[in-house]
């Protein structure tokens, strides 16, 4: 089959268009428009510590909690010591936007 320059033209158009409009229908948009975003006021007056205590307990009903444990052996123990160290190590990375 001989391809003449003008149908190698018109399939090489026909396929960048096709790429274009594939490649639009799967790109998001990504930038919202000024009239599109919201905002949010909220408006309180800070509490003093009277209205924080009355809010604290306002809803406060008797609560039962149990506690159960046993004793830990010598080795739990270093178990529980290294992983408080690693726990604390890493908090304190967090704290300093070091965090894994």
């Amino acid at each position: 089959m001989k391809s003449t320059i003008k149908n190698s033209l018109i399939l090489s158009i026909a396929l960048c268009a096709g790429v274009a409009a594939v490649s639009q229908a799967f790109t998001a948009e990504t930038r919202s428009t000024q009239a599109e975003i919201q905002t949010v006021s909220i408006v309180a007056k800070r509490m003093t510590e009277q209205e924080k205590i009355a809010f604290d307990t306002e809803s406060a009903e008797v609560q039962q909690v149990i506690v159960a444990a046993r004793r830990m052996n010598a080795e739990e123990k270093f178990a529980y010591d290294q992983q408080f160290s690693v726990n604390q190590k890493l908090a304190q990375k967090s704290m300093n936007g070091k965090a894994i």
